[in-house]
């Protein structure tokens, strides 16, 4: 969860991340520069 941004270049603040037990699972965090297209070359956070 984070706040709440109207544009790609907006300064984000911090996320919350939010985990519950259950079965198995699996998730991807993705967060790119957001200004450029670098993440098509496969530069991601």
């Amino acid at each position: 969860m984070g706040e709440f941004v109207q544009y790609a270049n907006e300064k984000k603040g911090t996320i919350e991340l939010r985990i519950y037990p259950g079965a198995d699972a699996h998730f991807v965090l993705y967060d790119d520069e957001r200004d450029n297209y670098n993440y098509e070359k496969g530069e991601y956070a």
